[in-house]
């Protein structure tokens, strides 16, 4: 191998159409690209006979590109169940099949119009449109929707955890409450109607914590 890379042999086995070109480079000090195995992808080598047998149905490192958003959604949103991403993927189909049955029906539609309203306006109470007006705003719902409308997502819009894993933390441990209940199961949905009412909960560590920073803790409440 030293002798070929300076120029002055060839090793065995270097065979191929780029074969000559690779050693005249090597002579003149030119870098040598790597070889790169069958497929076009240098990061491979090419699989040994018991290793294509065992791995012909996988790719680790080259991944379909319809896959690449739910590692995304699990990975940004720490959905600590894999089934959530689906759940939410089933829900948006259904939305979506609903409106397009819905764009059969004439405008003028009495039905198509109750519906829409109503689909409008449960969409909007639960804060996965902005707009609660025409199918529009409805057909932009996807599974981010649901994603962000989720309980840590919530702490992290409203600065009170740097991520959605810290959050999820503190929800498990019993330190969230959303109006008066205390929730501890991270998947819980915010509605648009609770958005002001997520806190900590009465005695919580982290509550107290903050309230010394801020120099605003009462001793004789929670005495």
């Amino acid at each position: 191998q030293f002798l070929y890379f300076i120029g002055m042999g060839k090793p065995e086995g270097e065979k191929g159409p780029n074969a000559a070109k690779r050693r005249e480079a090597a002579r003149a000090g030119r870098p040598v690209a790597p070889k790169q195995a069958a497929g076009g992808n240098m990061v491979h080598r090419k699989l040994k006979y018991h290793e294509h047998k065992l791995l012909r149905q996988h790719d680790f490192l080259q991944y379909e590109q319809d896959s690449w958003h739910e590692p995304y959604c699990i990975q940004k949103y720490h959905l600590t169940d894999r089934e959530d991403y689906r759940r939410y993927l089933r829900l948006v189909g259904l939305i979506r099949g609903l409106m397009s049955h819905l764009r059969y029906l004439p405008a003028d539609s009495k039905v198509r119009m109750q519906i829409t309203q109503e689909m409008s306006k449960k969409a909007y109470d639960m804060g996965l449109i902005t707009d609660p007006r025409g199918l529009s705003e409805i057909d932009k719902i996807g599974v981010e929707a649901f994603c962000k409308r989720r309980l840590p997502a919530q702490l992290v819009r409203l600065r009170m955890a740097g991520n959605c894993k810290i959050a999820s933390d503190f929800i498990e441990h019993g330190h969230v409450r959303v109006g008066t209940t205390q929730v501890r199961d991270p998947a819980f949905l915010v509605p648009r109607t609770l958005d002001d009412g997520i806190t900590w909960v009465d005695g919580s560590k982290i509550k107290q914590h903050v309230s010394n920073f801020n120099a605003n803790r009462d001793d004789f409440v929670e005495a």
